[in-house]
């Protein structure tokens, strides 16, 4: 996906509001007459009560967990991840980078890639020794057969999504993290003008969601996993807008 404007890349939260409210993702990109969306962090759920939470500047939260990796959004569209956040290291990142504005920020993880490289040698099962506790695996089963999403950035203005499908599609068993970690390396491999710099992981299971406006259509559709009857109300999306102006 290759942008003319960062304003083109976009947040967007269920009926507009940051209430526990959910919708499909396919009305919410209507809405916001999105050219292509994926899924979010579910960031507005009862049960979701920390995280850095930036959407289209205005700031909805501030109690970072270091169980949840963050990435950080910028006015030129750069992606900026952030492993095992605190509220030490989101301050003094803004502190580190007074020029830089947050647009929108993402709270669910675990960061797979950052500056082209893997972060760990294993996403099954991250321990922090400090903590004793799982990094990442509590609501996102890092270890479990699922579907999975992520965006990537690969240059300035230029992304990728990646999802997989499930074990409730047709003929697929879902993917644990180190399999969808695997995957998107083979991706990294196959690009011949580009180098994934920045991967994270978002929302998976049945949240995985892409909806794509196909030129000259009015309607969005969710493309991804044809064969998996359940589909999952979000919270959030990330789209991206047309720059054509009417």
């Amino acid at each position: 996906i290759k942008i003319a404007n960062a304003t083109q890349l976009r947040s967007a939260l269920s009926n507009d509001n940051f209430k526990d409210w959910k919708t499909y993702g396919h009305k919410i990109a209507k809405s916001k007459n999105a050219i292509f969306a994926v899924n979010g962090d579910f960031c507005k759920a009862k049960d979701y009560t920390h995280g850095y939470i930036v959407r289209e500047g205005h700031l909805y939260r501030n109690r970072p967990s270091r169980t949840w990796d963050t990435l950080l959004i910028d006015q030129y569209g750069n992606f900026h991840p952030i492993m095992e956040p605190t509220q030490e290291k989101i301050e003094a990142w803004l502190a580190e980078n007074p020029d830089l504005q947050v647009i929108n920020s993402f709270n669910f993880g675990p960061v797979l890639i950052q500056d082209g490289e893997f972060t760990r040698n294993t996403f099954n099962n991250v321990k922090d020794k400090n903590l004793d506790i799982n990094l990442n695996t509590d609501y996102i089963g890092t270890y479990k057969l699922c579907q999975r999403t992520c965006i990537c950035q690969l240059d300035t203005l230029t992304y990728l999504c990646i999802t997989s499908e499930g074990p409730e599609d047709k003929d697929c068993k879902g993917m644990t993290m180190d399999e969808f970690a695997d995957c998107i390396r083979e991706i990294d491999e196959q690009l011949t003008d580009y180098t994934i710099q920045t991967a994270y992981n978002l929302d998976g299971g049945s949240s995985s969601t892409f909806v794509f406006k196909a030129p000259g259509k009015n309607e969005l559709y969710k493309i991804n996993a044809p064969t998996n009857p359940k589909v999952r109300e979000l919270y959030d999306i990330i789209y991206f807008a047309s720059a054509w102006q009417d």
